[in-house]
């Protein structure tokens, strides 16, 4: 199934035509280069599964972009919360999933097509046990291709600081769980959309955060955090376009109890908009144009 998976993405990645700009999923972010003069956007999706029987399940995620730009430098905020509950018979109801996650971003463009960014995100998963978790830094990009029909982008993390909090559990056996930990790492991010067949857009996002640690000591990538994600949209109207998201996300370290793969995949709809914040200056005059009378 996972290579039919590949394949699919392969195949629609290859039918690549034309694409509209656009904020990315949950990893993603805009492009430098999406926006020129002072501009503002807007990218809201709610997707989700629900199924009612023996069984009642929800997965409902909600993801919102806010891009701001003038000239050179970009500022984009990203949330997203996912929720789950499941209900088995006339059992109760169980809460299995609570994901928050925010993050900011700036861009700085200082000389196409290359740009340096510094970044903040917090996130908390009930499923994985993490209370809270910071991390922050900065590093280098550079926007490969950026055309009407494509857009690619790769950026390196030359040093990010993280700090993470974790459930602790009184009942553990030795060696006892970290409750905190402080990683210094490092990332590598993959970043393109498409439009396929002018009806479809496409866009995906890979991030791999490997502990430097990790690099230096041979560890085999033992505390690599890496995250996915897919968007397939087929626009509606007015800005409005139904939507498949497809969210991955692996965490080297784990607590006790927690899985290190998490998989989700929903469904729903989502809006985009954007707007310019300055008018253009007026085209200079041409030698063919009349003279102005004057008085």
């Amino acid at each position: 199934m996972h290579m039919r998976t590949v394949q699919t993405l392969a195949i629609l990645v290859g039918l690549t035509v034309a694409a509209h700009a656009q904020t990315g999923p949950r990893t993603g972010g805009p492009a430098p280069g999406d926006f020129k003069g002072t501009r503002a956007a807007v990218d809201l999706s709610l997707t989700g599964n629900l199924a009612r029987g023996v069984s009642d399940r929800d997965l409902v995620a909600f993801r919102g972009a806010l891009t701001f730009w003038t000239g050179p430098i970009g500022v984009f905020i990203q949330p997203y919360f996912l929720y789950g509950d499941v209900k088995l018979g006339a059992m109760p109801r169980v809460q299995t999933d609570d994901e928050r996650y925010l993050r900011a971003l700036v861009y700085y463009t200082f000389s196409e097509p290359f740009f340096v960014y510094g970044v903040t995100a917090l996130d908390a998963s009930l499923r994985r046990k993490i209370d809270k978790r910071v991390l922050a830094g900065g590093g280098i990009g550079l926007t490969a291709v950026h055309r009407p029909d494509i857009t690619f982008l790769a950026a390196l993390g030359v040093f990010l600081f993280e700090r993470a909090y974790y459930e602790a559990n009184p009942m553990a056996m030795p060696p006892v769980p970290e409750t905190q930990r402080n990683v210094v790492r490092t990332s590598l991010r993959l970043y393109g959309r498409y439009s396929l067949g002018g009806h479809l857009n496409f866009v995906h996002d890979v991030y791999l955060i490997p502990a430097i640690r990790d690099l230096t000591n041979d560890k085999n990538f033992s505390d690599l955090r890496a995250m996915a994600s897919g968007v397939l949209e087929v626009p509606i109207v007015k800005g409005f376009a139904g939507r498949v998201a497809v969210d991955w996300t692996y965490e080297g370290y784990t607590v006790p109890g927690t899985e290190e793969h998490d998989l989700a995949i929903t469904f729903g709809v989502s809006y985009k908009n954007d707007w310019t914040l300055d008018e253009p200056p007026p085209p200079p005059p041409s030698a063919s144009d009349p003279p102005k009378e004057t008085r």
